[in-house]
């Protein structure tokens, strides 16, 4: 993650995440899994840290609305969205009208691209990572904006 100050940052970063999306269009599963696996690891191995900074942030705030708020609903997303995530990849069969018959439909979920994420104030953490967890999960790619 990196902090971006100015606008030609924004479209430096923009363009290294489309250029990165480019070369990696469609994750495979384990891909997608591992990246969720990191994001929780980053998160569980930082709390203390995220804590603070929100505490000090907000002026002070509960460590345990930090952790139930901000880390625990983290983690149960991103936990619930591995379970089910193989599911979720799996094309889904449609129906077909008779005057296309023998024909076989489809939906296949494919990634957008570069996924931009604007975050509210007041849970940052939830509200950030919540929305990416979904993105990394359907092999999207992601750039956060949390508003101050």
């Amino acid at each position: 993650m990196t902090e971006i100050t100015t606008i030609a940052e924004l479209e430096s970063g923009l363009a290294s995440q489309k250029k990165y999306f480019s070369k990696n269009m469609y994750p495979s599963y384990q891909e997608r899994g591992n990246d969720l696996k990191s994001l929780k690891k980053l998160l569980l191995a930082n709390q203390d840290e995220f804590i603070t900074a929100l505490s000090l942030d907000f002026g002070h705030r509960s460590a345990d609305d930090t952790k139930i708020g901000d880390i625990l609903t983290t983690i149960s997303g991103i936990n619930y969205t591995l379970k089910r995530m193989k599911r979720w990849m799996k094309p889904q069969r449609k129906h077909i009208g008779l005057l296309f018959q023998p024909a076989k439909g489809e939906v296949i979920y494919q990634p957008k691209g570069v996924i931009g994420i604007v975050t509210p104030w007041n849970y940052p953490l939830f509200l950030s990572l919540g929305p990416l967890t979904a993105a990394l999960a359907a092999g999207n790619v992601a750039m956060i904006k949390i508003n101050t």
